[in-house]
This record gives C-alpha cells, sequence and structure tokens, in this order.
C-alpha cells in the first residue's frame, strides 16, 4: 500500500508540525505554495526540505493565484500525477491540521475495504495553554474527506463541499474514521482573535449558498461571477452552461415521470437519459422521483420527508421542488435565475414559486438573483396605484398566454369616481 500526501502552504506558522506528522504515515509529499500571500521564509525551508534525501516532499508548486476552494485541492492532485509511482491512498490535510497517532493502522483496514473515501471527524480545537476555544465544540463540525483512493481522473469538480471527491460523493462509498483530526487554526490567543469561521458554530453561522437555474429569460443573466455556492440545474438546461459555471453544477434536477423521458432528444442528438448518466458518472448528483438503473449516481428526490418537514402538499413545479429542498437542507442564501414564470404554460406555478421563496424568507433565508415576480409589482396596492390599478391587473392576468379574456367590469377606481364618492 503506497500513501502519498498533498498539501498547500500558506503563512501557517506550525506547518512543520504538518510536514512532520505527515511524513511519519506517507511515501511522498506533494507541496502547493502561495507565493501571493506566503511567508518567503517557509518556501525557503520546504526547498530545502525537496533537496535534502532525508525528507518525503517530491514536488512543490508556487503560485500566486488567489486562495480559491476548491481549485488549490484540485492543483495539488495534478501534482500527485507528476509522482514516478502513482499512490493508493492520498491523505490531503490543510497546512493546519494533524490526524491522531491512529491513522496509520487505520488507513490499513480502509484499504481492503470496499469503500472509497474516509471522512474524518474533528476533535475540539487545540490551543496553547489549554483554554476552550469555540465553546468546546469542534471546528469544523461537519467531518471531511480528508484521505481517498486514487484513481486516474479523479477530481474535486463539480464541488460538493467538505474537501469530498466528486465521484466519491455518495455515503454509501464513505469510511467513517475513528481516527480524529486536531485543528490548530486557533493555537494562540492572537490566532483566535482574527480566526474567520466560515461554518456554524456558536458564535455564529456562515454561509451555506445554492443558486438555482431554469429556462426562463433570466438566466442568460447569469455568469460565473454571479454564482453563490452551488449551483442546482432544471431538467437540461445545463446544456446552455459555460464549462467553468458546470464545474460547480453539484444537483441536476428531473422530477418528471423519467421513463417518458428516455428518447428526449438533446441538442447533440443523443438522449437525455444518456447525457443524464454521463453527468452521474462524473460525480453530479442526479435527482429523480426514484433512482434509474441507467442513470449512475441517480437518487430519489426526498418528497416525503420535505411532505413531512413542512405540512404542506403545494407544488406545481420542478422549482417549488428546488426551492423546498434547499429551504429543508438548511441552505441560509438562495440565488435564483431563470424561474420567470411568464409564459403561458408555467404561469400558474408563478404563485407556487412565489409562496416558496416566501417562506424562505420567513426563515431568515437570503434570496438573490432575478426574483421575476417581484420585479413585475413595482408599486405598492392602494397607497401607489392610482385607477389605472385594473388594467395593469388586467395585463397581468394574461401577460404570457396566446389571447386576452377580460373577467372584470370597470371599478369605480379605474374611472377615477372612487375617491370622494365613497360616502354614498
Amino acid at each position: 500500500m503506497k500513501i502519498a500526501a498533498m498539501i498547500a502552504i500558506c503563512n501557517f506558522p506550525y506547518w512543520r508540525r504538518t510536514i512532520d506528522a505527515l511524513e511519519s504515515v506517507a511515501d511522498d509529499i506533494v507541496v502547493r505554495y502561495d507565493d501571493n500571500a506566503g511567508d518567503p521564509e517557509i518556501l525557503r525551508e520546504l526547498n530545502k526540505m525537496a533537496d535534502s534525501k532525508q525528507h518525503k516532499i517530491r514536488h512543490i508548486q508556487i503560485v500566486k493565484e488567489s486562495w480559491r476552494c476548491p481549485q488549490w485541492r484540485e492543483d495539488c492532485l495534478a501534482l500527485i500525477c507528476k509522482l514516478d509511482v502513482k499512490p493508493d491512498i492520498i491523505l490531503c490535510p490543510d497546512e493546519d491540521e494533524i490526524f491522531e497517532s491512529t491513522l496509520k493502522d487505520e488507513l490499513a483496514q480502509f484499504w481492503l475495504s470496499e469503500k472509497k473515501g474516509m471522512m474524518f471527524s474533528y476533535a475540539p480545537l487545540v490551543s496553547d495553554n489549554g483554554r476552550v476555544i469555540n465553546e468546546g465544540m469542534p471546528y469544523p463540525p461537519d467531518p471531511h474527506m480528508k484521505a481517498f483512493k486514487y484513481e486516474d481522473g479523479i477530481s474535486y469538480w463539480p464541488y460538493h463541499g467538505n474537501a469530498i471527491i466528486a465521484k466519491y460523493q455518495n455515503p454509501v462509498c464513505h469510511w467513517k474514521a475513528t481516527t480524529k483530526i486536531r485543528h490548530y487554526c486557533c493555537f494562540t490567543q492572537a490566532m483566535e482573535q482574527t480566526k474567520h469561521f466560515r461554518s456554524d458554530t456558536p458564535k455564529g453561522r456562515g454561509i451555506k449558498a445554492v443558486t438555482i437555474v431554469g429556462f426562463g429569460p433570466s438566466a442568460q443573466k447569469l455568469d460565473e461571477s454571479k454564482v453563490r455556492g452551488e449551483v442546482w440545474s432544471m431538467n437540461d438546461c445545463y446544456q446552455g452552461f459555460s464549462t467553468p459555471l458546470m464545474k460547480n453544477v453539484t444537483r441536476v434536477f428531473d422530477i418528471h415521470m423519467i421513463h417518458k423521458r428516455v428518447n428526449l432528444p438533446a441538442k447533440d442528438g443523443k438522449q437525455h437519459l444518456w447525457h443524464l448518466d454521463q453527468l452521474g458518472r462524473l460525480g453530479h448528483r442526479i435527482i429523480l422521483q426514484q433512482p434509474h438503473a441507467q442513470v449512475t449516481n441517480s437518487e430519489a428526490y426526498p418528497l416525503y420527508q420535505i411532505l413531512g418537514y413542512f405540512g404542506l402538499r403545494y407544488f406545481t413545479g420542478t422549482g417549488a421542488y428546488m426551492l423546498a429542498n434547499a429551504i429543508y437542507e438548511g441552505y441560509n442564501h438562495i440565488s435564483v435565475f431563470g424561474l420567470d414564470q411568464r409564459d403561458w404554460e408555467h404561469l400558474k406555478q408563478r404563485d407556487c414559486f412565489a409562496f416558496w421563496c416566501g417562506i424562505a424568507m420567513g426563515r431568515g433565508i437570503e434570496m438573490g438573483g432575478e426574483l421575476t415576480f417581484l420585479n413585475m409589482v413595482n408599486r405598492i396596492y392602494g397607497y401607489e396605484w392610482g385607477p389605472e390599478f385594473d388594467e395593469q391587473a388586467q395585463k397581468d392576468l394574461w401577460d404570457g398566454f396566446p389571447f386576452d379574456i377580460r373577467m372584470k367590469e370597470k371599478t369605480q377606481a379605474s374611472a377615477g369616481e372612487l375617491h370622494g364618492n365613497w360616502e354614498k
């Protein structure tokens, strides 16, 4: 069993502890050094270690790019490919993390199993004077994949968070490690004062964001700069995404009866089902009514869990399902593009989608992107509308339909007769 380790180093003052601990387990170590914000003294020391046969550092990549997750992890994977002998297992701690001493024995058990990635929980934060940090709660609070089996072509894209390799995102292939990670990010009081917590902690909640994308015209306003967090694609609208945007797509939702869409052709002439299977093979989660035997990585939409959680049975379209799913899973920032629902076919879905947006806002979730149903109404009823209200209501009612029907007679208000005559 050959073990390699990859690590990104910037300016953490105790980085040498992590390297020393890795050298007791790994056969080879590759390092990505951040020259943009890194300490030059650290780089000089790394180069000395790489030149020495006493140490296991094999490659050092110097980059000047700003920190961007998970790109720096992807850069480290590229360094692994430069090794003369490909590893069986890869370790990937951060520069301020050290595995407990039971790691080596547990790696041997993991290698003999059918599992693909090891999910490590964190011990309470380590301090230099025994003080309690973060109220004694581990940070990060969720397990991370800090060891995994090597395969050609593995990638972190599409990124699912928690350092998870895309192809290994299904919990079925996870080994739940008993070895914990000791995290030194707040080791001294000075380090603790400057620490920015990105995940849920007693000190506050981090951002858990998702961008939901449909087919409407406002989807054209979406580009990589407007994406926050994951991207969820409705049906096959991903066909119009750029390559950088596609890297962020973690889920594709198709809540239709999938057997009726087996022969539905895509833009390139291939079947929709074939495309879903290919996306699943890359690590995208394919959300259907039920898992499909021909679609890799397909899974059932959690309908009954969501119905039980909200106590509501109000769903008139896929957009509402996606939004309810995001609320259910605790996302606190939801952006929406392409859910305009202004055409006659989807007009009846607009009220339902607006309802779920209201549920989200009522729970304190920040809504962003293009909320078209809000943009349609730029004045509030009674206070800012005059006699023209009925005409605008008539337009809003039938806008998107290929015909116009007048269901309401003109009122006193529309004729300008209401004010001054209301006592009659």
